[in-house]
């Protein structure tokens, strides 16, 4: 059985430990946004920096645990129903796995169930003492799932300088002034 929402085979799971390095600290966040105030151990630091800090880790590492980039491939054509089929007589469509998810579909996927995370922190903070769920705390949100996704972009080598073009050198039989060199 696959381990994860996009895997379409067994060859396509994702290790476990990948996993266990998005799934881990998620659940780690839901129990510290979860404690009452006072109860939370370690260091205080500001609540803006814990926010931003925490979505940028959590949609860097959702990326390769469920949303990896895989080579696009041709979707398969449907196959037509078996003739004993009682089913509608419709094939199932091709899902993401079959077709592969573009960059942006899978940055967009991030983010928005970064920020839905984020609404759901919220609202679970409603009902816990000393805490109180804002909308204002999805700011720092939307701004650590950006850095999250600039990251793991930068991780995965797409920000690169742009390079010009090295200056083409014309072929060594060329005519001399073609090539810079004053005739004598």
């Amino acid at each position: 059985m696959p381990t994860s929402i996009h895997a379409g085979s067994a060859d396509m799971a994702t290790p476990p430990w990948v996993l266990a390095a998005f799934w881990i600290p998620l659940a780690i966040c839901v129990v510290v946004a979860c404690s009452p105030e006072s109860s939370v151990p370690g260091p205080q630091i500001g609540g803006t920096l814990a926010h931003i800090v925490a979505f940028t880790y959590l949609a860097w590492a959702l990326f390769p645990a469920h949303f990896p980039a895989r080579p696009v491939r041709p979707v398969r054509p449907a196959a037509p129903p078996a003739p004993n089929d009682a089913g509608s007589g419709e094939a199932p469509p091709a899902g993401p796995e079959d077709a592969g998810w573009s960059e942006a579909r899978r940055f967009l996927a991030v983010a928005l169930w970064m920020l839905a995370f984020g609404v759901a922190i919220e609202v679970l903070q409603v009902f816990v003492a000393g805490r109180h769920g804002t909308v204002m705390d999805l700011l720092p949100d939307g701004a650590g799932i950006a850095l999250g996704c600039v990251a793991h972009r930068a991780w995965r080598g797409k920000l690169q300088p742009r390079r010009t073009a090295p200056a083409t050198k014309p072929p060594a039989g060329a005519d001399p002034a073609a090539r810079g060199v004053a005739a004598s």
